[in-house]
C-alpha cells in the first residue's frame, strides 16, 4: 500500500512538473535595433510618439499604421524616407508577410545605455509577451527612443488579443 501511494505520487510530482514547465517560447529574429523614433502623431500643440507594441501580419496594415504614425517609409516624398528605418520598413513586403509576421515595438523609456535587448518571445493562451533585457545599473534620467522589428512565423500568432512587455535585468 505504501509502496503503491509512493510511486502514484512520484508520477503525479512528474507530470505536474513536466506540463508546468512546457516551453511556450517562439522563435523570433531581431531584425532592427537602433534608438529611433518610428513615428508621431500632432494634435494642435501637442506632439505624441508612437510607444507600444504592434503585430503586422499583412504589408497593407503595415502601411496603414506608418501613415497613420506620420512615418515616411512609403511616401517618397517624406523627408525621413531614406532613414535606416524607413529603408527597413519597405523591406516588410507582400513575400514577406506569406509566412510571417512582423512585430515593431518602440518606446521611449529607457535610457539607451541600459544596453536594452529582445531577450525572449513566448505566447501564453492568447498572450504574446515580449522579454526585453536591460542592463543593470544606476543611469541618467534621459530617456531615449528604442525600436525593435521583431520577426517571427506567422502561425505563431494566429491567436494573439494582446501583447504584453515584460522587463527583466541582467548584470553585464
Amino acid at each position: 500500500m505504501k509502496t503503491t501511494f509512493c510511486f502514484v505520487l512520484i508520477i503525479l510530482i512528474g507530470l505536474v512538473s513536466w506540463f508546468g514547465c512546457v516551453n511556450n517560447s517562439i522563435a523570433f529574429d531581431v531584425a532592427f535595433s537602433n534608438k529611433t523614433i518610428l513615428g508621431y502623431k500632432e494634435k494642435e500643440s501637442d506632439i505624441t510618439y508612437y510607444s507600444g507594441a504592434t503585430i503586422f501580419d499583412t504589408d497593407k496594415k503595415l502601411q496603414s499604421f506608418c501613415v497613420k504614425w506620420n512615418n515616411g517609409a512609403f511616401n517618397e516624398k517624406a523627408s525621413d524616407y531614406s532613414s535606416l528605418l524607413n529603408q527597413k520598413l519597405r523591406e516588410y513586403n507582400e513575400e514577406f508577410f506569406q509566412n510571417k509576421a512582423l512585430i515593431i515595438f518602440s518606446n521611449c523609456k529607457w535610457n539607451w545605455a541600459r544596453e536594452p535587448q529582445v531577450k525572449k518571445v513566448s505566447v501564453k493562451n492568447t498572450v504574446l509577451v515580449l522579454e526585453i533585457n536591460l542592463k543593470r545599473g544606476a543611469y541618467s534620467d534621459i530617456a531615449e527612443s528604442c525600436t525593435f522589428f521583431i520577426e517571427i512565423d506567422k502561425a505563431d500568432c494566429k491567436d494573439i488579443t494582446n501583447i504584453l512587455v515584460e522587463e527583466t535585468t541582467r548584470i553585464k
